[in-house]
């Protein structure tokens, strides 16, 4: 009986293997991209009022509420217990090939809790304190839109590549469930946007044109028979058709971390605190891209694409006072893992002018599961500390890119996007440089500036790549490059308490991509546009109120 039960799990568990040995990590791993880990881990400069407005360069200074998200040894230099509340206004203009489009909102940026307890001595441990704390990394929200005129390129083309081996029944927009298959192919051959190509007797076979092309070759017989008939001059040359395109995106959602911190001090000298960090992310991203031909025709294509899930990251850190004036900072943080879903939905009007038809489709995918490791960071901070009246901090931060993951909901690791991330032609290693300064004229205000700059994630040459049997939709991606911010701000206490304001103002550069002709299996030779700026300046104003009891 005992051989039987053996035998029957054994055959279950080659059975399993066998299944998992079918997938192919083409179908499986598509729905979250290289772009995708980048615009995640991208984080922005976030915090309360006094952080903000010396540009984030508080690693080795301390003694604030967000330095528990980036250097957590600053809750070992508190000496009292402090309760502290910001709020965040915000607005955003994108400018996109010399047009701007604005955004804006108003939210909870940062909310935090110190505990301290003192033990009375100046030896040995000083004190010992607990945090927990709310902060809002990033805010995605955006938009942007631009028009070009004249191009002789279209995205079927693309799309006919894509399609290039399937028959036209695979091809239909009722038959989503074939794994080999891509959405995209199904809505342009649904809609007429690519046309299969006849064989000698008429028949359809697995060989596919976009409409632009078929139509261009339609109209330039005509030409020639025109021109054999001496209907047009002989010297004429036909033109091909031209086109205007037009290009909207829309980025909504947060990143929001919630963090509990422990840390103290030792003698003085020595600061120690480590932070358990929990991310909730919620990301969309939603685009239009519409094709005006010259005949008349036009294509009409929206796409959007969710990701929503949780994280987990651990930080520790350390701050050194060898002298009253200055302090050495370190901190480290692990990748982040997260757990996340994701869905798209793909939506296509057409209209051809060859035959006269309208044709409309849409297709959405199921909510498809998956990890990733966002990169790990490493934290190098100088603090300078002249008397009561002012300090200078220096702060640099590594961030290794190039080691982050993305794994299927069966933990399975997606080696292709793993090399992609190896690659230096595609993805970069980002440092980033922070410096701010705080001066006080009087024991009662603080006057703060400060700023920042971050090195590219992406190379210029960055392409996204395309898979045959990809079921997202979205074509558009961007290419991060650098960024850059200037902060300012002011404070003013009274007794225990303190209200600080802080304005800052970044920038973030980045290439944007309507669309690629870089697939998986056959790179296409199709022509693509170029890229257009993306120059994203985002404005905030910050408000804080602390109390320390």
């Amino acid at each position: 009986m005992n051989k039987i039960r053996i035998a029957l799990i054994a055959l279950a568990f080659c059975r399993i293997a066998s299944v998992s040995a079918q997938i192919d990590p083409a179908f499986q791993l598509p729905y979250m991209n290289n772009y995708d880990a980048g615009i995640i881990s991208a984080t922005d400069l976030n915090g309360t009022a006094r952080f903000m407005g010396v540009g984030g360069a508080m690693g080795a200074l301390g003694g604030d509420a967000s330095v528990l998200f980036y250097n957590p040894a600053g809750i070992g230099i508190y000496r009292s217990s402090e309760i502290t509340l910001s709020v965040n206004g915000n607005w955003n203009n994108l400018d996109m090939n010399s047009t701007r489009a604005t955004d804006g909102d108003f939210n909870l940026q940062n909310a935090a809790y110190i505990g301290s307890w003192n033990f009375k001595r100046e030896r040995g441990l000083v004190n010992f304190n607990v945090g927990v704390a709310f902060n809002r990394m990033k805010n995605f929200n955006r938009n942007g839109t631009y028009r070009t005129f004249g191009n002789g390129y279209s995205v079927t083309q693309m799309m006919a590549d894509l399609a290039q081996g399937q028959s036209p029944d695979q091809l239909n927009v009722h038959n989503l469930d074939n794994p080999d298959v891509g959405f995209l192919p199904i809505l342009g051959y649904s809609t007429g946007a690519i046309w299969s190509v006849e064989d000698g007797s008429g028949q359809p076979t697995s060989d596919y044109i976009s409409y632009y092309d078929h139509a261009n070759n339609v109209y330039r017989q005509e030409f020639e028979e025109a021109k054999d008939n001496g209907e047009v001059d002989e010297a004429a040359e036909y033109i091909p058709m031209t086109m205007n395109n037009y290009v909207e995106l829309r980025e909504r959602g947060y990143q929001n971390e919630f963090a509990l911190s422990f840390g103290g001090n030792v003698s003085n000298i020595f600061y120690f605190g480590m932070s358990f960090v929990c991310n909730v992310l919620d990301y969309n991203i939603y685009q239009t891209y519409e094709e005006k031909l010259s005949d008349g025709s036009s294509y009409d294509h929206y796409s959007s694409f969710n990701l929503n899930g949780t994280g987990f990251t651990y930080k520790v850190g350390v701050i050194v006072k060898p002298v009253n004036w200055l302090r050495i900072g370190g901190a480290f943080h692990t990748p982040t893992w997260y757990a996340v879903n994701t869905s798209s939905h793909g939506d296509m009007d057409t209209y051809t002018d060859l035959d006269g038809i309208s044709s409309h489709e849409y297709v959405d995918s199921y909510a498809y599961r998956s990890y990733f490791a966002s990169p790990m960071k490493a934290l190098g901070s100088l603090g300078f500390v002249i008397g009561k009246y002012c300090f200078i901090g220096l702060d640099y931060q590594y961030e290794n890119f190039r080691g982050m993951k993305i794994s299927d909901n069966m933990h399975n690791e997606n080696l292709g996007m793993r090399a992609m991330f190896k690659d230096r032609n595609t993805t970069l290693d980002r440092h980033t440089l922070r410096m701010g300064v705080e001066f006080k004229p009087i024991s009662a205000l603080a006057l703060r500036i400060g700023g920042g700059y971050s090195f590219p994630i992406n190379t210029e040459s960055a392409t996204r790549i395309y898979y045959d049997n990809d079921i997202r939709t979205d074509l558009g991606y961007y290419n991060t490059l650098q960024s850059y911010n200037v902060t300012c701000g002011i404070g003013y206490y009274v007794g225990r308490n303190a209200f600080d304001l802080a304005y800052v103002w970044q920038v973030n550069d980045a290439q944007y991509h309507p669309y690629s002709n870089n697939i998986q299996n056959h790179p296409s030779g199709v022509k693509v546009p170029d890229a257009v700026g993306m120059h994203s300046i985002r404005n905030q104003i910050v408000f804080t109120y602390s109390i320390r009891f």
